[in-house]
């Protein structure tokens, strides 16, 4: 349970982090010039590091699941199927 409590809060995060990365790039609109570019290269950076870190996070959940899922297979059969 301590396990799925991490992976939320994680995630949640990692959203803070996609919104955050969207308001750098809504502030670096109203600059000019160098501030402008740097603004978009720093937001869209961050936008696309949370993308591949919710991914990332997504995948491991689904394989730890799996993973947990073999494990009680065996536990499952010696107990029977239910009607």
């Amino acid at each position: 349970m301590m396990g799925m409590a991490f992976a939320s809060s994680a995630e949640a995060i990692l959203l803070v982090a996609l919104a955050l990365g969207y308001i750098v790039c809504y502030l670096a609109n109203r600059e000019e010039g160098n501030f402008r570019s740097a603004g978009y290269i720093i937001g869209v950076f961050i936008i696309l590091l949370s993308i591949v870190l919710i991914f990332n996070n997504l995948i491991s959940s689904a394989r730890f699941y799996r993973k947990m899922e073999n494990i009680m297979l065996p536990q499952r059969h010696m107990m029977g199927t239910p009607p």
